[in-house]
């Protein structure tokens, strides 16, 4: 889930809880802001992949189905990823296993399983690898990949986007059931406020200003 998608959900919480007209406006305006900031990035990730697609060659491409399942684990020298999602992976030839490495992702290619081909390709690892010390190898029904660490230091998640994902969770607004629950949400908006961006504070501080002009022309008309 982004952090987009994320806010999105808190915010959704806690509107169908408030009931004050201002704290709903608030509510609603940050709602509506984060849905249109998760609008905007999804198209512009289309826009993106679509630029950077390849044009089509004569030559027949190969369909690769893509390995979802994977395990991994480390030592002080190594991330090793271990794929036992494929069956018969213990009859293949060695060059049937091939493995492409760089500093900071891998590509795994499993050619001709009973006329099938498979690939996981992870980007972005969370620290760099020593890619010519990194290795391949078939042992028993698993293939194992191991990704010799360039520093030994512990890694807390496989890639930097899983890192990140965790991250934004932990640092998403949370709502304190112990308190009031007007002002449990007011710390809510308050937080969104300090820790969002300009259009987020524009949009916070907009809506709140026009809450309170309209609570000022009401008590003028009593």
């Amino acid at each position: 889930m982004s952090s987009d998608e994320a806010y999105s959900s808190e915010l959704e919480k806690f509107l169908s809880q408030a009931q004050h007209p201002k704290v709903v406006e608030l509510l609603q305006s940050a709602l509506d802001k984060c849905k249109k900031d998760a609008t905007r990035s999804s198209a512009q990730s289309s826009t993106v992949q679509a630029v950077k697609a390849k044009p089509k060659s004569d030559k027949p491409s190969v369909y690769f189905a893509p390995i979802n399942s994977y395990g991994w684990d480390q030592s002080s020298k190594y991330v090793k990823i271990y794929v036992s999602s494929i069956s018969s992976v213990d009859e293949l030839k060695e060059e049937n296993v091939k493995a492409n490495f760089t500093e900071k992702s891998f590509e795994l290619q499993v050619l001709n399983v009973k006329d099938k081909c498979y690939s996981l390709e992870i980007n972005s690892l969370l620290k760099p690898i020593v890619p010519d010390k990194s290795t391949v190898k078939v042992k028993g029904n698993s293939v194992v990949l191991s990704l010799f660490k360039k520093s030994q230091d512990n890694w807390s998640h496989l890639t930097v986007h899983e890192k990140k994902m965790k991250d934004s969770k932990d640092s998403a607004p949370k709502y304190d059931s112990g308190k009031d629950p007007g002002e449990g949400i007011m710390d809510m908006m308050k937080k969104m406020y300090n820790e969002g961006d300009d259009e987020m504070k524009r949009t916070i501080a907009k809506a709140w200003t026009e809450s309170q002009e309209r609570k000022t022309k009401d008590l003028d008309g009593f």
